[in-house]
């Protein structure tokens, strides 16, 4: 994740970064105990 949340924000339509950031965090904290999310995420992760 090498860009700026608020860039990314306003690349979705938003004014502000933090609701990216608040909606990474959920989904981050939910992948914690939903393995098809964790799967999902590695896999994005290795790129």
């Amino acid at each position: 994740m090498g860009e700026r949340a608020v860039n990314l924000a306003a690349q979705f339509g938003y004014r502000g970064g933090s609701g990216v950031t608040h909606a990474v965090n959920r989904i981050e904290q939910n992948a914690l105990t939903d393995k098809s999310l964790r799967k999902a995420m590695d896999k994005y992760r290795e790129g």
